[in-house]
């Protein structure tokens, strides 16, 4: 069987990311996701429990991430 992860990275609007995550979801799929620390830990907490139920998402270190920065 093949085996797919999807690797996401948010910083805002989670609650398109708890639903892109539901919709994706299938027996064969797993989750890895970071979570922006720069987001307040109201939202973190606020996605780990909307997804905690499910044995396939996998929540990585938060760590700040500055794009395009050197």
């Amino acid at each position: 069987m093949v085996h797919i992860a999807y690797i996401i990275v948010a910083h805002k609007n989670f609650d398109q990311v708890i639903r892109l995550v539901h919709r994706l979801n299938a027996p064969h799929v797993e989750f890895l996701l970071h979570i922006d620390k720069k987001a307040t830990a109201g939202d973190y907490d606020h996605v780990r429990t909307s997804l905690q139920h499910l044995d396939n998402c996998h929540f990585l270190e938060r760590i700040s991430i500055y794009w395009g920065s050197a």
